[in-house]
């Protein structure tokens, strides 16, 4: 969520506004869930930084694949980079 809010910011949307939006439209909570981070997810995490740096993943984008791994789901990025990686997590193109 971070993430997402932050690439909003850059393009001039003040991310208390964009977490209000999504809160009253709906999609916070019903489409979209928000997760808290353990310690397990953590090293998950750190442990996908030597898989994907030479990609360049960012943190947001590791927590990313950590939560998909740890819910054995597919992970949604509009990245090209990541259909490059060599992880367990199976990562499908948005755009």
């Amino acid at each position: 969520m971070a993430e997402v809010l932050s690439k909003l910011a850059e393009t001039g949307r003040e991310p208390a506004e964009v977490n209000d939006e999504l809160q009253r439209r709906g999609f916070l909570g019903v489409t979209l869930a928000v997760l808290p981070m353990t310690a397990d997810d953590a090293v998950v995490i750190a442990t996908l930084h030597a898989k994907t740096k030479a990609h360049g993943l960012s943190l947001g984008d590791r927590a990313c694949l950590a939560l998909a791994l740890g819910l054995r789901v597919r992970a949604l990025t509009a990245d090209r980079a990541w259909t490059r990686l060599k992880t367990a997590v199976k990562v499908e193109l948005i755009r």
